[in-house]
């Protein structure tokens, strides 16, 4: 078959594209991997508290028994293999391998998205691969562990397996398959289930299919956390469920803040962001739902769609396919659930990206039977600026401390450290200790479940469960570990910075503060580091 007078079979053209973006996505995120202090610094809290879950599973420990997680098991047990290289090659070095999984894993997402649309013409393939491959939120996911990354990774198998072509499988046992990929994606994070709702309302004529999908989904998720729910049932619900559903945080992000981190046009800190750039993300918001909205509403649907006949009526002619409205479902429901909460963060929108490209790529599939060599020459040239600006993103990226060579001198090996931030124990190899020292994995989720879903400076502070356990690390820490951030980790009170300065002095105050156990030495102020921006 020929396509667009290019005497290239569509099949291997498409196969082409989708190797090519995956290559692309691939070379992209190890050049932010790759930047100085990524590999093994100091670059984000999250990595830390999934490895370190990891690590403390090798060592034994379970989570939601042994330490506070608030997230679900599932990164943390695929985590597992890499965390049991630190037996060879430290924490440290299982950090940088951890790290150096991500940008496969990405790369994986781009080809399992290509093999969704691998039916349609090969602009829609390109245009869903290398828009995947450029979106600057979910490049900005692979420098450390997010669990995006993962979870996009179960949900698009769960999605090839479910749809055969533009229709949904008539296969109880691919939907079955389909549930089970959904489901040890919800192991990983919860948000898996918006597409599996959007997948039901799809099966609602077929109850047998949508009872398979939910069933597989539900062994999927159970298989994962089902030991974890034997073994401490209420402090898995209370941790994984309650906590966040009652998490409440300082300051709301505003809606039109979070229009501009998901169009990706701006990123940078929340705090940062200017009117200007407001006002660019929100046109940006605007003309890929305008894009949408005339595709889908106004352009017929393509022969390889499975359009109906000329002849039918101009509404039949213009529906949507399955495909279609699965990727318009899941990317409206996950839009309107960010929209909830008061936090949001730029990876977030990570999950977004593939169901966001599907629609623009199908989208696009409308376009090209009017516009032809038009369409594809634009779509070559968004996508080349898209491949620009993620390039800058990319080359962007900041280079990340790294404490190793500092905490070494400071911190014995085996000595108790209690920290807001664990990323700085994992890259100096100091992370676990002897079975008296806490086993603090999420300093702030651990503030967060023990004060009812308070942050530390949102009111944690007046939770007397919160700040006894906190009294409890430090009674049982050898030194303190302290960045600006414990302000949002730590439920400070009074009489917590009076005991830490009774019973601390400072070792150093670079890369962080560093107290030992002892009186005397240099003056410190914690009053000041709780008040620190975080």
């Amino acid at each position: 078959m020929e396509w667009a007078g290019l005497r290239i079979p569509r099949g291997r053209l498409s196969a082409a594209l989708i190797l090519l973006a995956a290559l692309v996505a691939l070379g992209l995120r190890l050049e932010e991997v790759l930047r100085p202090g990524h590999l093994f610094g100091v670059v984000q809290y999250d990595d830390s508290v999934y490895l370190g879950a990891a690590l403390r599973i090798v060592a034994g420990q379970l989570p939601y028994r042994d330490f506070v997680t608030i997230q679900p098991p599932g990164l943390p047990l695929l985590l597992v293999p890499v965390a049991a290289l630190s037996h060879w090659i430290g924490a440290r070095g299982a950090m940088a391998v951890a790290r150096l999984l991500v940008p496969i894993v990405s790369a994986a997402d781009v080809v399992l998205l290509g093999l969704l649309v691998r039916h349609r013409a090969p602009l829609v393939v390109g245009v869903a691969c290398f828009a995947l491959a450029a979106y600057p939120d979910d490049l900005l996911s692979a420098p450390t562990v997010y669990q995006e990354p993962f979870l996009n990774l179960f949900c698009l198998v769960g999605a090839w397996l479910a749809f055969q072509g533009d229709g949904l499988t008539r296969s109880g046992r691919r939907l079955w398959l389909a549930g089970l990929a959904f489901g040890l994606g919800g192991a990983v994070k919860v948000w898996a289930i918006f597409p599996v709702v959007v997948l039901v309302l799809l099966l609602w004529r077929r109850p047998r299919g949508g009872l398979a999908l939910i069933a597989g989904a539900g062994v999927g998720f159970l298989v994962v956390c089902s030991p974890f729910l034997l073994i401490s049932a209420s402090a898995f619900v209370h941790q994984v469920l309650i906590s966040q559903a009652l998490r409440v945080d300082v300051v709301r992000v505003p809606i039109v803040v979070r229009l501009v981190l998901i169009t990706g046009v701006v990123i940078t800190n929340v705090a940062q962001i200017t009117v200007l750039q407001r006002q660019l993300g929100l046109a940006v918001a605007g003309l890929l739902a305008g894009f949408l909205a005339v595709c889908f509403l106004a352009l017929p649907t393509p022969r390889e769609a499975g359009a109906p006949s000329p002849g039918a009526s101009w509404w039949r002619r213009r529906r949507t396919t399955p495909l279609e409205r699965f990727a318009l479902g899941s990317l409206v429901l996950t839009l309107l659930a960010f929209m909830i909460p008061d936090d949001f963060y730029f990876h977030y929108a990570t999950f977004l990206g593939p169901f966001l490209m599907l629609a623009l790529a199908l989208a696009a599939g409308r376009v090209l039977p009017l516009l032809r060599e038009v369409a594809v020459g634009l779509a070559a040239l968004v996508l080349l600026g898209a491949l620009m600006h993620a390039l800058l993103v990319a080359r962007g990226v900041s280079p990340a401390p790294d404490p190793a060579a500092a905490l070494d001198r400071l911190i014995p090996p085996g000595a108790c450290v209690v920290t807001d931030n664990p990323a700085y124990l994992i890259s100096a190899n100091r992370y676990l200790a002897g079975p008296r020292c806490p086993p603090l994995v999420d300093p702030y989720g651990a503030t967060i479940d023990l004060s009812q879903g308070r942050v530390a400076n949102g009111g944690a502070a007046s939770s007397r469960v919160a700040v006894g356990a906190w009294r409890g690390y430090f009674g049982r820490a050898e030194y303190l570990l302290l960045t600006p951030a414990s302000a949002v980790r730590i439920p400070w009170t009074p009489a917590l910075e009076s005991y830490v300065e009774r019973h601390f002095r400072m070792e150093a105050d670079t890369p962080a503060l560093v107290l030992v156990r002892g009186s005397g030495g240099p003056p410190y102020s914690l009053a000041a580091l709780a008040g620190a921006p975080p």
